[in-house]
């Protein structure tokens, strides 16, 4: 506490310079007050300078910048005469004097604020012309008389962005405050939705839209928290027994192959090298990856999906510690029942479909290997694969879809989940909108390398009965193809 003296003699002028706290004269009950706008400068007590030290148990609270105190004159008189007793003799409590300072008034606007944050705006002047110059004040209107200029920018028809403002609008929209107009749920939306279609940087999107860049990390972090929390039990709920009934009746429409619930595969996600991570991300394409493990039906959408594994490992490693992994091959609580193939009596189970990324499984059937292939075996792995390409195509239509996936993301490895996440079911939710599959964008490049064996070990005597079975059926009249023999179909 510092030492303030003043005269005995207070000069009227000094005296006009301070607020004057007035003591009613009384006894101990009186009370003594101060005000919060005030800095305490001293204490005149019948003209004698009180140090401020004395009061420090008054003034505590009021210097830590907490509410006002209030001290009793009986206190007051106890506290001066331990601190200051050639001051009690001479004490009159009805001329006690408080002399404060006004303190400077507190500058709240805004640009106040952001100069104590060390920032030169609180908004950027470019940001505040959002509404008349970004694409949400003006593009966003224009692009909605042209549905197929609103697809090409949002990668989805109008009433299915309608329908997702719809669903996910109250979980991502902000309360206003007296500071500012929080940016909408639809504005959030297009943000993401324009991030995850172009791949741009935020710096990019900020210029675009006019929302600052750490805004616009933020928007996109959330949101696609919000869209796969809220729309992934609509667009791709867990799969149940009717879900893989569904799914096998699809492949044996389109691709001619029964018992197929699904087909499986892996997707290298290009990333930047996460710190301190080493080379758990680096995979045998030699970039950093994360691995999305999905299983795809025969309508060009995500079954189930897993996201996060390292790119540096295994396909099998990473399909058999999946959740959906484990449930549908090792445990096979979701499965249907096996059932006899079309024209026949004999029972088999419902497989998915992969490639030599994978092991030889009951519930999983694999190609033959290259090597030694005769007519039986050339079929099966050309019948294998008709099936097999739903789930490449389905990486190319989302890819192509969502060009975040043609750069490595520059963002940490929770958020590269999320947006991977967040991307397959928006994919499913805007397949159920789109008449055509689309396969025009681009194709999906295979995890598997015949130089790399990603097999665990020698499959089980089920399991190669399983694909000797359906190796005899496509040669068998019931099951077999004019196209496979080289005819015209």
């Amino acid at each position: 506490m510092r030492r303030v003296v003043f005269s005995p003699q207070l000069d009227a002028q000094v005296v006009n310079q301070y607020t004057r706290l007035s003591v009613d004269p009384g006894s101990s009950s009186t009370l003594i007050f101060w005000k919060l706008d005030s800095a305490i400068e001293g204490i005149f007590v019948n003209g004698n300078s009180v140090p401020i030290s004395v009061f420090q148990g008054l003034l505590a609270c009021y210097i830590g910048g907490i509410m006002v105190e209030m001290a009793e004159i009986g206190n007051l008189q106890q506290l001066i005469s331990v601190s200051c007793p050639r001051l009690l003799g001479s004490l009159v409590f009805d001329h006690a004097i408080i002399l404060t300072r006004p303190m400077p008034p507190i500058d709240n606007t805004h640009e106040a604020i952001a100069r104590a944050r060390g920032r030169q705006f609180w908004v950027h002047p470019i940001n505040m012309l959002r509404e008349e110059h970004g694409h949400i004040g003006q593009l966003y209107e224009e692009l909605r008389q042209y549905p197929e200029k609103f697809y090409n920018f949002t990668r989805m028809p109008m009433e299915a962005f309608d329908k997702l403002v719809d669903i996910l609008g109250p979980y991502i929209q902000r309360q206003n405050t007296r500071m500012r107009q929080a940016i909408t749920a639809k504005d959030r939306l297009l943000i993401t939705l324009r991030f995850l279609a172009t791949g741009e940087s935020f710096a990019s999107l900020h210029l675009q839209f006019r929302v600052g860049k750490s805004t616009i990390s933020g928007i996109v972090r959330s949101t696609c928290r919000v869209i796969w929390e809220y729309l992934q039990p609509i667009s791709m709920p867990s799969p149940t027994q009717e879900t893989w009934l569904q799914a096998a009746a699809g492949f044996q429409s389109v691709a001619n192959f029964p018992n197929c619930i699904g087909a499986v595969d892996g997707k290298h996600v290009r990333v930047q090298q996460p710190p301190a991570s080493g080379s758990l991300y680096f995979n045998y394409k030699k970039y950093f990856s994360v691995v999305l493990m999905a299983v795809a039906d025969a309508s060009y959408k995500f079954l189930a999906i897993d996201v996060g594994a390292y790119g540096g490992t295994g396909d099998s490693r990473v399909l058999m510690t999946s959740q959906f992994g484990r449930e549908v091959l090792l445990n096979q609580a979701t499965l249907p029942p096996p059932r006899p193939l079309p024209g026949t009596t004999r029972p088999v189970p419902f497989v998915l479909v992969s490639d030599e990324a994978f092991p030889l499984m009951t519930n999983l059937l694999r190609p033959y290997p290259q090597r030694g292939l005769d007519a039986r075996r050339r079929v099966f792995n050309m019948r294998l694969s008709r099936a097999r390409r739903f789930v490449e195509c389905t990486f190319g239509i989302m890819a192509g879809k969502w060009r975040v996936f043609t750069s490595a993301m520059q963002l940490d490895e929770a958020t590269v989940d999320s947006v991977i996440k967040a991307a397959c079911v928006l994919h499913n939710f805007v397949r159920d909108y789109e008449s055509s599959p689309d396969l025009g964008l681009e194709t999906h490049e295979a995890l598997d390398d015949s130089t790399v064996n990603w097999g665990s070990g020698r499959p089980s005597n089920r399991a190669v009965l399983v694909r000797e079975t359906f190796t005899d059926y496509f040669m068998s009249p019931e099951g077999a193809l004019p196209r496979q023999f080289g005819q015209p179909q």
